[in-house]
This record gives C-alpha cells, structure tokens and sequence, in this order.
C-alpha cells in the first residue's frame, strides 16, 4: 500500500511556490483553492484530492512526480526542483 507523506508534500509546495515568488493567496487562486485550505495542505492538515493536487502542480508548473516526488522509489525529480528541497 503506498502512503503520502503529506509533511513532505506541502514542504515541497511551498517551498516551489517561495521559490516561484508566489503568495499563499497567489497559488490559491491560480489552484482553485481557498486560502486556508492551502495553508492547511502546505502545513499537512489536510489531505489533497489528486485533481487539486493537479491544479497545484499546473499552478506551479511542474509535473505531479516532481510535486509528489518522495512517494516514488526512485527519484525521477529535476535536480533544480529536489534542490530546494535540501533549502532550510
């Protein structure tokens, strides 16, 4: 059974969306989703359904294996995008 890391996954968020220089209320509106609701998913509150997980990543412009990187067994992603995860 695979498991999101949702911690990792809204760390990756937002860290790509600090790095695009996009505000919370910024990425919400390109993603469809309400402010709090991404504040929720960037600080693992709240588990996301894969099409707004979609939006996000469209949003951010980078695919959903780069957004989602840590559930895969091999890491397939852009060493620009696994870079910033390695930024405090």
């Amino acid at each position: 059974m695979n498991h999101v890391n949702y911690a990792a996954l809204g760390k990756r968020i937002r860290t790509i969306r600090r790095h695009r220089q996009m505000t919370q209320e910024q990425l919400a509106e390109a993603a469809g989703l309400s402010i709090p609701h991404l504040s929720n998913v960037e600080n693992a509150s709240t588990k996301l359904s894969l099409p707004k997980l979609t939006d996000i990543a469209n949003a951010l412009e980078v695919s959903l294996d780069e957004l989602a990187g840590d559930s895969l067994k091999i890491k397939h992603v852009r060493p620009d995008i696994e870079e910033l995860d390695d930024k405090p």
